[in-house]
């Protein structure tokens, strides 16, 4: 029979099994020889599995102290890498009654805890490693030799602090950077198109007009940082090569505008000059439009028309410009020296008349209207000091109109205001015109060397003689009154000579002789 399979020791069990093999043996009729051998194969076959097992479970023994040597080790490597301080204890070999099975595990659990630390520090590494191989990528330059991929594994906080500020440093740069770029390239593409130059003239051209994209919100986008075929990037070759762009088309730019600026003038004053329809002048200016050579092209070429058509009318221009010349010498006050220094109005023959005569023309109305220009605000305020002087007349006359003051109701109202009014502008006004005037006479004759001619003399002489005759006749009107209040104060006395005027006593002739003769009488 089978040796039972609850047999608890190993002696049991080889007693027993031997106890049936001998049962078997004697049954099956073995000798002892046989039975010798079977028995020494059977203890054979017996220390070769227990041998075998002791060495296997020898193996998984080592298996555990190797694991927990190798768990040590990288604890330790781990917390030096993170400087991380190895709990007390933890590495200290356990005293009896710790299996390994327990050490490894306690072992296990402080590794993985550092394992997850130090598995962190490397992706915010590796995280912030890539944004600045990329960042210096863009921005063509050299990563420093401590954020290389080459660097030493050193997971400490410093370190991780360390390549995150720089990442941060370096995506702060490079959104700068696109910012700048950005702002570049727009500026490039605004002036290409606005001055109408074919973008596919130059290299850098056609990289600045395919190196912007609109997102889905309409905002424009670097459509690549790296310098590419369609794309500048955003490398500091990029950068100054954007950035003489942009001075050369601003450049290209503001010496169009100029020339158009000229151009534009000179049309505008053969136009005036020639006296062009407005219909022409307007078909004329929408046919040109923005900064293109083109535009400047027609411009130079309307000028070549409207000089052609100046020489044609070469003898008109010149008769009209000599009645605006007239005008303007009457409006400046011109001295008869002034007229005479122009000496243009001594050509009258018509085969003498050149375009440089009619430049002389055009010469003198510029400098007369300069003139007029800069006589303008005096003349305005002499027109304003003319007006209270004239209104000074006025008043005055008014005064000497008695039946003015017979009007009723609202008329003589509105008659009283009018003169309250004159009559504050005559006292208020007039005396702070002939301050602020004379002041400025004084400063014109300084910067001028001469006097400020007004209808033919000097505005000085003319209110010195204003105010002289002014003088004069408050002057006469004193006198007159005067003399009006002596004689009526003459007649009146004659008067009273005459008349027993009320209150007085009737004089009575006394008669010769004694008082006696009054009452007999």
């Amino acid at each position: 029979m089978l040796p039972s399979k609850d047999l608890s020791t190993l002696p049991s069990l080889i007693e027993t099994t031997t106890s049936s093999l001998e049962n078997i043996w004697s049954q099956v009729g073995y000798s002892d020889v046989e039975k010798s051998a079977q028995l020494t194969n059977l203890m054979t076959t017996i220390l070769d599995m227990c041998t075998s097992k002791i060495s296997e479970e020898n193996a998984v023994m080592e298996q555990f102290r190797h694991a927990i040597d190798e768990t040590r080790k990288e604890i330790i490597e781990t917390s030096n890498a993170l400087h991380r301080e190895v709990m007390d204890g933890v590495l200290v070999e356990k005293g009896e009654g710790v299996t390994l099975t327990e050490t490894l595990g306690s072992l296990t659990d402080v590794a993985e805890g550092l394992r997850k630390e130090a598995q962190g520090a490397r992706e915010r590494i590796k995280n912030s490693r890539s944004t600045i191989q990329n960042s210096h990528a863009a921005l063509g330059t050299e990563v420093p030799d401590q954020f290389s991929s080459s660097a030493s594994e050193d997971l400490s906080d410093s370190v991780v602090t360390a390549f995150e500020t720089h990442a941060k440093d370096m995506n702060d740069k490079v959104n700068t950077r696109v910012g700048v770029v950005k702002g570049l390239v727009e500026d490039c593409q605004n002036l290409i198109k606005e001055l109408q130059i074919e973008s596919e003239t130059t290299e850098l051209d056609r990289k600045v007009m395919g190196s912007l994209s609109a997102n889905k919100d309409g905002r424009t986008t670097l459509t690549s940082m790296v310098s590419g075929e369609t794309s500048v990037g955003i490398g500091g070759a990029a950068l100054e090569e954007l950035t003489g762009r942009v001075g050369d088309l601003t450049a290209e730019k503001r010496r169009r505008k100029s020339k158009l600026g000229s151009l534009g003038a000179e049309i505008a004053q053969l136009w005036e000059k020639l006296r062009v329809p407005e219909d022409a002048q307007r078909e004329f200016t929408e046919s040109v439009q923005g900064l293109g050579m083109d535009t400047i092209m027609k411009g130079e070429m309307e000028v070549q028309r409207l000089n052609q058509l100046k020489t044609d009318m070469r003898g008109k221009l010149i008769e009209e410009a000599r009645e605006t010349i007239i005008g303007l010498w009457e409006e400046t006050n011109a001295s008869q020296q002034q007229r005479d220094g122009f000496k243009g109005l001594n050509v009258q023959e018509e085969s003498e008349f050149t375009d440089e005569l009619l430049q002389a023309h055009d010469e003198e109305i510029d400098v007369l209207r300069a003139r007029l220009d800069q006589m303008r605000p005096m003349l305005k305020m002499i027109d304003r000091r003319e007006e209270v002087v004239a209104e000074r007349a006025q008043y005055e006359e008014l005064q000497k109109d008695p039946d003015r003051l017979k009007q009723r109701g609202g008329a003589l109202t509105k008659q009283l205001m009018m003169e309250e009014k004159m009559q504050k502008r005559i006292k208020k006004d007039l005396p702070k015109y002939t301050d602020a005037i004379t002041k400025k006479l004084k400063e014109w004759k300084a910067e001028c060397g001469e006097d400020f001619m007004y209808k033919g003399e000097p505005y000085t002489t003319i209110m010195e003689r204003q105010e002289s005759e002014w003088a004069a006749y408050k002057d006469s009107q004193a006198q007159q009154k005067l003399q009006k209040k002596q004689q009526e104060k003459a007649r009146y006395s004659g008067a009273s000579a005459k008349l027993n005027l009320p209150g007085q006593r009737k004089k009575v002739a006394k008669p010769l002789g004694n008082n006696n003769s009054i009452g007999r009488a």
